[in-house]
């Protein structure tokens, strides 16, 4: 999982995971690890699942906690359009 998400910062891709109850699509800007130990990811959430209904903003989520499937990656250079911007896809499954 780390690699798929250090190779999406670096290529400006968008990713797609499962994390607490749901599918999000984020642009990923910060891979780092807590003062815990956990691995963290820091990216604007564009689309999908959010409990608080406000899916579009930044997030701090727990590497451990996305997806608990084997790790693909496919579609990567599927241009998917949000709003005014097109972006390139990578879905993490």
């Amino acid at each position: 999982m780390n690699s798929i998400i250090c190779s999406a910062i670096r290529s400006h891709n968008v990713i797609r995971f499962y994390c607490d109850g749901g599918y999000r699509t984020a642009e990923p800007f910060c891979h780092g690890a807590s003062r815990a130990g956990n691995d963290l990811l820091r990216a604007y959430q564009i689309g999908g699942y959010s409990d608080s209904d406000d899916p579009v903003k930044w997030r701090l989520s727990r590497v451990d906690k996305m997806s608990s499937t084997p790790i693909s990656c496919c579609a990567l250079n599927q241009m998917i359009q949000y709003g005014s911007t097109t972006h390139k896809m990578l879905n993490v499954n």
